[in-house]
């Protein structure tokens, strides 16, 4: 077993050796027979034009995005502007030690 594991590991190397033997570097050609890319020399690569743009939407669905964009963000910026926290009068009097006089409680 351990001679078999030798030989492979002997065939292995010699193929390594056999690849970059002083013949790839004369033909200058690289593994599995591809040359290497000489940046110096190759064209510089070609431009396309953009396609076009597509076709606009048929009806209403062309407004559908921007209504609800809008939509959207005039309610996120309404309920941010009038945020009525009332909870902070309750922490703000128990902080003092005051008895909260919102008890709407009315299982008395």
């Amino acid at each position: 077993r351990t001679s078999s594991k030798n030989a492979r590991a002997a065939a292995v190397s010699r193929a390594v050796r056999s690849n970059t033997s002083s013949s790839t570097t004369t033909t200058g050609e690289g593994i599995f027979g591809l040359h290497p890319i000489n940046y110096a020399t190759s064209p510089p690569p070609a431009t396309c034009a953009s396609p076009p743009p597509p076709p606009p939407k048929p009806g209403l669905s062309k407004y559908t995005f921007p209504i609800s964009a809008v939509l959207t963000l005039g309610l996120t910026v309404y309920f941010y502007v009038n945020n009525q926290n009332d909870s902070f009068a309750y922490w703000e009097s128990m902080q003092t030690g005051g008895i909260p006089d919102d008890d709407d409680d009315d299982d008395d």
